[in-house]
């Protein structure tokens, strides 16, 4: 009896024994801290960032207080910035004077344009003055003092000229230069006789005539005669017929027109 009762308390000692190593582990979850705690480690942790941006606050105004230390302290630091202020006060009204000086060039300036706008007018008005007392002075007393107009025409000068006035120029030795078409037509060239100078204006006015389709209303009647004739009028070789100077070939083409 004895014998198994050490037997079953040495096997109370052995599961005594192991009951420990059996025992289950603190978890995880018990070293976490309370709210407290970390509300308070929050806090703490603020705080020491405040510290720190603190502290480097004031390292930068410490590098201040040398800078301005350096420079002489603060009545030379003032007068700095007065200068700062005195030359940023300078070149502004420099700018200002500038921009009034910019403004007075810009108004002389088109001051100056419409002067000269007015003068190029006014030379303008006064060529076109001189250009057509010379045109009066030469086509105009060519109209009027041509006898082909008024002996073989039921033209005035004056309406002659409205008619045909485009067909005549002012060549550049101030002589009168007739061509076959009016002023702006394409193809316009001058009217020459045989040898290639430039015609008379008898003899143009005669032509320019001739080619009209409406001659026959603008011919006097004596000067219908011998038709066909009239492109070379103003010949040495002409002869006259009653009233009117043929040349040799007019009159050769009145002779055929008789045979007809």
């Amino acid at each position: 009896m004895e014998e198994t009762n050490v037997k079953v308390e040495g096997q109370n000692t052995n599961q005594q024994a192991v009951a420990p190593n059996n025992a289950p582990e603190p978890s995880p979850s018990d070293n976490k801290p309370t709210d407290a705690e970390a509300k308070l480690l929050k806090e703490v942790m603020a705080k020491k960032a405040k510290i720190d941006e603190q502290g480097k606050k004031i390292e930068e105004l410490q590098k201040i207080s040398d800078s301005i230390k350096e420079l002489g302290g603060l009545d030379s630091l003032r007068q700095i910035v007065e200068a700062k202020k005195e030359a940023d006060k300078k070149a502004l009204e420099a700018k200002g004077e500038w921009d009034k000086l910019k403004a007075q060039m810009v108004s002389e300036h088109q001051k100056a344009t419409e002067d000269l706008r007015k003068q190029v007018s006014d030379l303008e008005s006064k060529i076109k003055l001189k250009e057509s007392r010379i045109s009066e002075l030469t086509v105009g007393s060519a109209f009027a003092n041509s006898d082909y107009l008024k002996n073989r025409t039921i033209l005035t000068p004056a309406k002659a000229r409205i008619i045909y006035g485009d067909y005549f120029d002012i060549a550049e030795d101030g002589s009168v230069r007739a061509y076959d078409k009016p002023r702006g037509k394409d193809g316009r060239t001058v009217l020459v006789d045989q040898t290639g100078n430039p015609v008379g204006f008898e003899t143009a006015i005669e032509r320019i005539i001739a080619s009209d389709p409406e001659k026959d209303s603008l011919l006097r009647a004596s000067s219908k005669q011998g038709s066909g004739s009239g492109t070379t009028g103003g010949n040495s070789d002409a002869k006259p017929i009653g009233n009117i100077k043929l040349s040799a070939i007019d009159m050769i083409s009145a002779g055929l027109a008789k045979l007809k």
